[in-house]
């Protein structure tokens, strides 16, 4: 506790300088873009990874319902991308 008559501001910093840090969170939000770009192209050429289709048996559906249901597969994780970054 300051008992004193000076009042005294104190922070703690990471970087020493606010360009530093700027410099630092461009860098990581360039990554998260890029990284967030990739997952969102190989989801766009249909690569998605599901673990649900054990569960269910694929001769119950027709080629209509299939297509239906691989996109709504597609929706459903482009949404959780969109999410996660």
């Amino acid at each position: 506790m300051n008992k004193s008559q000076v009042p005294i501001e104190f922070s703690w910093r990471a970087f020493a300088t606010d360009r530093e840090e700027n410099e630092k969170k461009n860098r990581l939000n360039a990554q998260l873009s890029q990284e967030e770009s990739e997952e969102k192209a190989l989801l766009q050429n249909g690569d998605i990874d599901d673990d649900n289709d054990s569960l269910d048996s694929d001769d119950s559906y027709d080629a209509t319902e299939l297509k239906q249901k691989n996109e709504r597969r597609k929706e459903k994780a482009i949404a959780t991308l969109s999410r996660k970054y």
